[in-house]
């Protein structure tokens, strides 16, 4: 989904670390008409467009960084849910009521609560935000009879914020999500030597 890429492109003078991104996007009320698609190297589940581009659509005389960066921290959320509703549909499995998130992006209020508005479900950010390697070493602990099943898992992941869907969020976003789509169709075929 390239998120480390999009996080340093807003490093790009707009923001100096991660945690200025929160602040920065919420300093607007919107991304002013901007997006972002986050195509560093394509596009890839649920669209798989290997030729496209990363590109800023509809710069305008009154975009300032805090548009840019809203835009870039939207774009994330909106791959999230992208992803999402292509797993339901191609998978025909229906998400419960609980999506977890980890990872760096997860420190993101703004993410988290535009992702849980979109695809209306709760989102969970753990404690412990890096997951992926604890769930390594919980699969090794399994195997290793450190635990005797999944369930006792379950009681090592604490949550430590649940995010709500907001349908003022949603109403707010459904048109902005859909000129977003507009744009990232924009940016697909682009690099025809990939």
């Amino acid at each position: 989904m390239n998120v480390h890429d999009t996080i340093c492109f807003i490093f790009l003078g707009f923001i100096s670390n991660p945690g200025e991104s929160q602040e920065a996007a919420t300093e607007v009320k919107s991304s002013n008409g901007l997006c972002f698609i986050p195509a560093f190297t394509g596009l890839q589940s649920g669209i798989n467009d290997n030729t496209a581009c990363c590109c800023l659509i509809n710069i305008t005389p009154t975009i300032k960084r805090e548009h840019i960066v809203r835009a870039a921290l939207e774009s994330l959320a909106f791959r999230v849910v992208q992803i999402f509703n292509t797993l339901e549909s191609k998978t025909k499995i229906k998400i419960n009521d609980t999506i977890k998130f980890d990872g760096g992006v997860s420190n993101s209020d703004f993410v988290l609560q535009l992702v849980s508005s979109l695809v209306n479900k709760k989102v969970d950010r753990p404690h412990n935000l890096d997951m992926s390697c604890l769930g390594a070493a919980f699969l090794a602990g399994l195997k290793a009879g450190v635990w005797k099943s999944k369930e006792e898992l379950k009681e090592v992941r604490k949550t430590k914020n649940m995010f709500k869907p907001k349908a003022e969020v949603q109403a707010d976003y459904k048109p902005i999500f859909k000129q977003w789509g507009k744009a990232v169709k924009r940016s697909m075929n682009w690099n025809e030597s990939v």
